[in-house]
């Protein structure tokens, strides 16, 4: 399908910086593409919310629309960075579906991934622990950034981004805060705190994972 189609059956949303896009419980009948930024797929446990996964250009979301009886959406999404989001009502995304078997191989590929990674990263997060499931979201996060940006030196977020990705409650954010600068997952500046590069991230999750399993024997 060429761009000239779907720009006429889509609309073109502007998400700013941590707006919600997709809000778990309530009825969802439309199908989002990621056209430009970061999106962050989340779900309330214990009434916390917590990262899934961070998605970027060209993922899916909002399954729900085609796949849920009632299009309860079983997740949340929240732009990370300011988005650009293509928004289709379920009718012409199924059109889409039925006509270009490309588009429709990859929506399956992805939506099932969906439904995977909410499941696994529900075990990951008890196994593991809250720390390296956060260690996880900030390596998606400065990949996609690679990605999407070249000759990246230094990533430099606010507060307000952590609590995107770390606990939503202020007591357990700056314990988390503490953890992560302590372990050089993020260095504390005096214009806000620096991600460490991706190979630094790589060996934390590697070393979180070393010590739960001598934890665990």
């Amino acid at each position: 399908m060429n761009k000239k189609k779907i720009s006429e059956i889509a609309f073109l949303e502007f998400f700013d910086e941590y707006e919600l896009i997709l809000k778990e419980g309530n009825v969802n009948k439309n199908i989002y593409v990621v056209n430009e930024g970061i999106v962050k797929i989340q779900k309330t446990i214990n009434s916390k919310d917590i990262t899934i996964k961070l998605v970027g250009k060209g993922s899916i979301l909002g399954e729900s629309a085609l796949f849920e009886k009632d299009n309860i959406s079983f997740y949340s999404a929240v732009a990370i960075d300011n988005s650009k989001i293509l928004k289709f009502d379920k009718k012409n995304f199924k059109e889409i579906l039925i006509n270009d078997h490309v588009i429709s191989f990859e929506s399956l590929r992805q939506f099932g991934y969906n439904y995977k990674d909410l499941f696994s990263s529900f075990s990951d997060l008890l196994l593991k622990g809250e720390i390296a499931f956060m260690v996880n979201n900030f390596l998606q996060y400065r990949k996609l950034k690679e990605t999407s940006e070249q000759n990246i030196n230094s990533i430099l977020v606010s507060k307000e981004f952590l609590s995107q990705l770390t606990s939503s409650k202020k007591v357990e954010l700056d314990k988390n805060i503490d953890t992560l600068i302590e372990i050089n997952v993020i260095i504390k500046t005096d214009d806000g705190y620096l991600i460490s590069e991706t190979n630094v991230l790589d060996k934390c999750l590697a070393i979180l994972e070393m010590k739960r399993k001598r934890t665990t024997k």
